[in-house]
């Protein structure tokens, strides 16, 4: 097929259709489902366009008026940005080396966030490693939720520096630093870069200090702050703490869980929030550290049962490992430390406190019913349109999959029931 003018003349007026119509006029789901579509068809768009532009930069054409680079052409005869230019030229060349990535763009499995994700995977260390599991890697975007194919690639990351230089690189903390000053009135500014365990510890603990700010706004009818002044707030708050500990004190202590028995725990650390580092990035908080070990034999396996109400200590510490974000259908991957453990099956209707009936939930949908206890048959959007069909299939499955955890969960409970 040969693309000419006319052809990009009817794609250009069929987005002119769309461009016509007027959204407010739309039913919501109409709304829904053009959106996703149009979602769709840019990333297609998208990988079209880098295909093209490989084949553009690789034939010289850009050249001929004597710009200075591809990058300068296509922002000179597009009116954009060099630096965006220069992204599209750079992620064209790297599809070349990716072709069963490229392939994949290009039918629509994928997004450009996908391509991002592989691009950062494979840099020239790792290249090699890159091209025996392009394909393992491209199933994890595939099949898998963004974020969960974000931390499978991270993993994934970790073991091939490893398997590339066995001994580790120094953690690299150079980096790490903070300035403040005044502004252009007598405000102060400040800008820092954390190494990621440093700024683990201290986003958590001013994430907590602003948490009870935001406690007591919402008891206070009068409060107007916004969440970025509560924010401010509760940086000054530490401050103001940390200068009215007590000389001698004991320092909060920052507590390091290592999981025996998973492999994929072997060589890789997880923080709280999310974030996967190298062990070695621990080495420098080798004095402030505490370890406590959790051992597993599978990923359900069930450490003990418990009469108290809430999941505390090492039980609690283990359903965080196992989980490591919300487990809610519908929720967005919130880690552990924006979440709480809580029971499958509540205790008001038998549930015991145990590992096989706890989960990890974020505590803005686990403190609210209406979000906690959300099914398919809520969505809002057209029910007979065959997308919509699609979607509430696979999240039909999702909450099918809970309702098969929970129905595990009461065999467990009728178990710790039956008299000795």
């Amino acid at each position: 097929m040969v693309v000419d003018v006319e052809e990009l003349l009817r794609l250009s007026d069929l987005l002119d259709r769309f461009s016509d119509v007027d959204p407010t006029e739309l039913s919501p789901g109409a709304v829904h489902r053009t959106l996703i579509g149009l979602h769709d068809v840019a990333a297609r768009l998208q990988a079209i366009t880098l295909r093209y532009a490989a084949v553009w930069e690789g034939s010289g054409v850009w050249s001929d008026d004597g710009s200075r680079s591809p990058a300068h052409r296509l922002a000179r005869e597009t009116n954009s940005a060099p630096a965006s230019c220069r992204r599209i030229t750079r992620l064209a060349r790297q599809l070349e080396s990716m072709p069963a990535v490229a392939e994949s763009l290009s039918s629509g499995r994928i997004n450009m966030d996908h391509i991002a994700l592989l691009v950062g995977a494979n840099t020239t260390k790792r290249r090699a490693l890159f091209q025996r599991d392009e394909l393992q890697l491209l199933s994890f975007c595939e099949e898998l939720t963004l974020h969960e194919a974000n931390v499978a690639v991270e993993y994934w990351k970790c073991r091939a520096d490893a398997a590339v230089d066995p001994d580790g690189e120094e953690p690299a903390l150079e980096d790490r630093t903070a300035t403040w000053g005044p502004g252009v009135g007598d405000e102060v500014t400040l800008t820092a870069t954390f190494d990621p365990v440093g700024g683990a510890v201290f986003t958590e603990a001013v994430e907590r200090i602003e948490h009870e700010l935001s406690v007591a706004d919402r008891n206070d009818p009068d409060s107007t702050r916004s969440h970025g002044q509560r924010r401010l707030d509760a940086l000054v708050e530490l401050a103001r703490r940390a200068m009215a500990m007590p000389d001698g004190a004991s320092k909060p202590r920052v507590l390091v869980t290592v999981a025996v028995g998973d492999e994929s725990f072997r060589r890789l650390c997880e923080l709280s929030n999310g974030q996967i580092v190298a062990p070695g990035m621990l080495v420098p908080y080798a004095t402030e550290i505490d370890v406590n070990t959790i051992i597993f034999d599978g990923p359900f396996h069930a450490i003990g049962a418990s009469p108290q109400r809430t999941f505390t200590g090492a039980l609690r510490r283990a359903i965080e490992i196992r989980d490591r974000s919300c487990q809610h259908p519908f929720g967005d991957h919130d880690p552990i430390n924006r979440c709480d453990v809580d029971h499958i099956i509540p205790k008001a209707e038998g549930g015991i406190t145990c590992q096989c009936n706890g989960e990890l939930l974020a505590r803005r949908r686990n403190r609210n019913v209406r979000l906690r206890n959300i099914t398919a048959a809520d969505l809002t959007v057209d029910h007979d349109d065959p997308v919509i069909a699609a979607t509430r299939r696979r999240i039909d499955d999702l909450v099918r999959s809970r309702e098969a955890r929970e129905r595990r969960c009461r065999i467990a409970v009728d178990a710790a029931h039956v008299p000795r």
